[in-house]
């Protein structure tokens, strides 16, 4: 058992050797994608605060010119 082992290693070993390992890349990959996920999130968070901004002061304007015109009228 142990001699199988040790002979999958020296394969492993050499198998690595010919071919670079891409992990590096599926870890760079991986976290390109979460950088761009994160981006993408706090654009929405954004967005959707500027848009509940707007309805707020749209509201605001609504209520301050019934005001007005309900203290003329």
């Amino acid at each position: 058992m142990r001699t199988f082992r040790a002979s999958n290693r020296r394969r492993y070993q050499q198998y690595s050797r010919l071919r670079p390992s891409s992990l590096p890349i599926r870890r760079r990959r991986a976290e390109l994608l979460l950088l761009w996920g994160k981006m993408l999130y706090q654009a929405l968070v954004l967005l959707c605060d500027l848009e509940v901004l707007a309805l707020f002061e749209d509201e605001a304007l609504a209520l301050r010119t019934e005001c007005v015109i309900s203290f003329w009228f």
